[in-house]
């Protein structure tokens, strides 16, 4: 259940027995478990938080599918036994030359993860820096472009 005011002060919701609250409070939104205050962050932290949250669910989402898509008598590949090569770039801060790199292929048309490929980041980070450099406006609007151009490079030739 969620009440909240057309003033936005609070908004609570109870999950197993836990009552949670989002409270406004000065420039920050932060959360309570029960009593326990547990984190607070100003809107602009939240924003990105939930998308961060929301690349995690597709991600989850695209992991479960190809795990659903596994023809029989096909063995699936442990977690344990799969190796995966990590992006040249990965973990490294983003500098101007990475970020106008960036903005190049992305304004070329290239997918996401055509733009990571090309300059060693993971798919995610991409998304993210796209945001950061106000070149798309939310993490939804990357992932709707990003489908988008992922259709039109696989759309048969007329």
């Amino acid at each position: 259940m969620c009440s909240k005011s057309t003033q936005f002060q609070s908004m609570s919701w109870t999950v197993d027995e836990t009552v949670y609250e989002l409270r406004h409070e000065g420039e920050r939104l932060a959360l309570y478990a029960g009593r326990s205050h547990l984190l607070a962050m100003t809107l602009a932290e939240w924003k990105i938080l939930s998308g961060v949250i929301g690349v995690f669910g597709q991600v989850k989402a695209a992991q479960a599918d190809i795990t659903h898509h596994v023809p029989s008598g096909v063995a699936h590949p442990s977690a344990s036994a799969t190796t995966t090569t990590k992006p040249a770039n990965m973990g490294t801060r983003w500098t101007e030359a990475h970020d106008k790199d960036l903005a190049a292929l992305w304004f070329k048309g290239s997918t996401l993860e055509q733009t990571g490929a090309e300059i060693g980041r993971t798919v995610p980070s991409v998304a993210s820096r796209l945001v950061i450099l106000d070149i798309e406006p939310d993490i939804e609007s990357v992932y709707v472009e990003n489908r988008s151009r992922r259709n039109k490079n696989t759309a048969p030739a007329s």
